[in-house]
């Protein structure tokens, strides 16, 4: 659509993420608050899946030159995928009963990635026949679809009484005393600090892993798809693999491992010069993927009470997006300004770094 010239496309897409990430910090710990008063989780489940489906759909009227559309649905998209994942994390502590929260949080990792897994083979499917624009509503379709059975059947929520005027002002209200709060609490605070490094570092990661592909290593679009496909189902595979072993290994041990692998895989793939060393890369990045990911939701679910469960994933929403803001518009950036993706994914191994460096002063609880 924006073509190749001087890395635009890197800088557009880079600003496009960023400010779909902005919107998404400044609404979720907001809608969070609402939800849990309202009882309102699997109504706005619903309603920004189905904002997700529609905006993603629609990508298949863009076409070359279409900058402003494409810009405008990319961050429409974006923004309501991230704020359907708030209402989809909240209910992990409805539903983990004696199974702890990192086996859950692993098998619904993995379960995410064979949908991927199986979206990206209908994909590839498609564009080897040359029918590009039907990849786009087959992936809201599958995305739409697949996610009634988990709204039907989740547990009953319960409601507080009240307005939607008098909720909205009490969920504003209540997100004030829920960042004092955090700020008090040693493990929040420096858990979401070092969440606010490492997922900046994913998000950059996931958005640009395939621009990165193809600028720098030359990949085709057939090729793209193959590499996304590996690495999903090695996302999948470590995802499993974590379930049965992680509430033995302990989720801040499992995270830790994580972050350091990542950083290896991140000054990897800056370094490497042949497509199978990236390859490499690519497929061990997916492996711990999973891992931190599950890791990651296990650890904070642990700090934080059920009545105020949506709230408190807004937050973590909050923290997510906001580092989400940074990341991928400095990658732009440094890609343009430098004219190498090499040096913009060593700024991405220095969030892990920094990441690793604070989630050592987190002291694990008990589950």
């Amino acid at each position: 659509i924006v073509g190749t010239e001087n890395n635009l496309g890197d800088a557009l897409w880079g600003k496009a993420i960023s400010i779909s990430m902005f919107f998404c910090a400044l609404l979720s710990p907001y809608a969070g608050g609402i939800a849990d008063l309202l009882g309102a989780r699997k109504k706005m489940l619903f309603v920004f899946t189905a904002l997700c489906f529609l905006s993603v759909s629609s990508f298949s009227l863009l076409k070359k030159g279409m900058l402003i559309e494409g810009f405008l649905l990319v961050i429409l998209a974006n923004f309501s995928m991230e704020m359907a994942f708030v209402f989809y994390n909240s209910f992990i502590v409805f539903i983990e009963k004696d199974y702890g929260f990192g086996k859950i949080s692993a098998i619904g990792f993995a379960a995410g990635y064979l949908g991927s897994v199986i979206s990206l083979l209908m994909s590839l499917f498609l564009l080897e026949r040359g029918l590009t624009n039907l990849i786009w509503p087959f992936c809201g379709a599958f995305f739409f679809l697949f996610s009634i059975p988990l709204i039907v059947t989740l547990p009953p929520e319960r409601s507080i009484k009240t307005g939607v005027m008098s909720a909205a002002k009490k969920g504003l209200d209540e997100l004030l005393k829920l960042v004092r709060k955090v700020l008090k609490d040693r493990n929040l605070k420096y858990f979401l600090l070092a969440y606010l490094f490492y997922e900046d570092a994913i998000n950059t990661v996931i958005v640009f892993s395939s621009i990165y592909a193809s600028f720098t290593f030359g990949f085709g679009q057939a090729e793209i798809v193959q590499l996304y496909l590996s690495t999903q189902l090695s996302a999948m595979l470590g995802a499993f693999i974590i379930a049965r072993f992680i509430e033995s290994i302990g989720y801040k041990r499992t995270l830790s491992l994580s972050l350091v692998a990542w950083i290896i895989i991140t000054i990897t793939a800056a370094i490497s010069s042949e497509k199978w060393q990236f390859g490499l890369a690519c497929l061990t990045g997916g492996f711990f993927l999973g891992i931190l990911q599950a890791s990651s939701r296990a650890l904070f679910a642990t700090f934080i009470p059920k009545v105020e469960v949506s709230k408190y994933f807004g937050l973590y929403s909050l923290v997510g997006k906001s580092s989400s803001i940074i990341g991928p518009a400095s990658f732009g950036a440094i890609s343009y300004l430098t004219g190498s993706q090499r040096i913009a994914a060593i700024f991405v191994s220095t969030l892990f770094i920094f990441g690793l460096i604070v989630l050592g002063k987190v002291k694990e609880k008990s589950c």
